[in-house]
């Protein structure tokens, strides 16, 4: 594989098509072409990680793997990375290191590696031949083609004591334990919205390393409340966010009428933000990670309720946060098994 003799820029201006002017993630089309740039790396890639909510989308609108497949195809074939258009989201990639650029900046690299991308794929140059197999179950969908990294995407080495299935989910969602192990304070009453990956994960985290804090946490799937109730100190319900005043009586039932210290929203459906708004005290932080927040609404549902608190986007990105998470997984056999048991290739 030969290489462009020039740099790319270094935030892969030159990748981005349309409209110009704006950086990848911001781009209604990349550019994904061969070959690389000196300062890029080429990865095949053979997993897609699809986020909760674009998938939650996909599942709703298409119904069937086969028609997914298709509308995975359409969209990184017109737009060269995975963005689906109706929630703006997109996941993370798993691939071989197939060439190293000259000028790439991490010269611990070497190709053959298996990694996961730490970028969303909605900033990722992407081309598929064969989107081959939709998991529906596992939010997966099995690919061949490739995917350019620039010098300073965010990627992790597969741990070679973790499967990789359970290691690429985990990544997916590493930012949301490391984000709130950051906010929460030992005192805390933290509310997790959401007990899917990333709100598992965020029990795991809080329990394992700020036991003094109280959690208390919410899911409309009846195996979740219970995974919780098995597995964490802690009051967890089986209800549904989308009834914002329902949620608020449930913790404040629990918390004298006071509300949580810290919400975390990991939901992966939309309508949910006004229950993390109640829920939260005056004063309060709420943290929105999940991708199907609309943070209009969450931002104008606030000020409708007169509700003074401080209201946070959750990053994908936290420094140390992929370790952070493959270590809880070492250390938490019960969310390890979760993850193998839901996400294993």
């Amino acid at each position: 594989m030969g290489f462009r003799i020039e740099d790319g820029h270094l935030l892969g201006l030159q990748r981005v098509l349309n409209p110009s002017g704006v950086l990848a993630q911001a781009a209604r089309v990349l550019d994904a072409s061969l070959p690389p740039y000196s300062n890029e790396v080429l990865l095949a890639v053979d997993v897609l990680q699809i986020d909760a909510a674009s998938f939650q989308q996909f599942k709703t609108q298409y119904q069937t793997p086969e028609a997914i497949a298709q509308a995975i195809m359409m969209i990184v074939t017109d737009c060269g990375k995975l963005q689906n258009p109706v929630t703006g989201s997109g996941g993370m990639l798993l691939g071989r290191v197939a060439a190293i650029g000259p000028d790439f900046p991490d010269k611990t690299l070497k190709v053959g590696e298996r990694v996961a991308s730490l970028i969303s794929l909605t900033a990722t140059p992407l081309s598929l031949t064969e989107v081959k197999l939709v998991e529906i179950n596992k939010e997966r969908a099995l690919v061949s083609g490739h995917a350019i990294l620039g010098p300073h995407a965010l990627f992790a080495r597969l741990p070679s004591d973790l499967p990789e299935g359970a290691a690429l989910a985990g990544f997916d969602v590493c930012g949301a334990p490391a984000d709130a192990l950051r906010l929460t304070q030992p005192s805390d009453t933290v509310f997790i919205l959401g007990l899917g990956k990333a709100g598992r994960s965020v029990a795991a985290a809080i329990s394992r390393f700020i036991p003094d804090a109280r959690i208390l946490g919410i899911d409309a799937y009846e195996p979740a409340v219970e995974f919780c109730r098995g597995h964490y100190l802690g009051d967890f319900g089986l209800l549904d966010a989308s009834d914002p005043v329902v949620v608020a009586g449930w913790i404040y039932a629990r918390t004298n009428g006071k509300g949580a210290d810290l919400t975390i929203s990991c939901a992966n459906r939309p309508d949910m933000e006004m229950a993390a708004i109640l829920a939260t005290r005056v004063g309060g932080r709420c943290l929105y990670f999940g991708m199907a927040t609309n943070f209009q609404k969450a931002a104008l549902g606030a000020e409708s309720v007169g509700r003074d608190i401080r209201m946070l986007i959750g990053s994908g990105y936290v420094p140390g946060h992929a370790e952070t998470m493959m270590q809880l997984l070492r250390d938490d056999k019960g969310l390890l098994h979760f993850f193998m048991e839901g996400f294993s290739l």
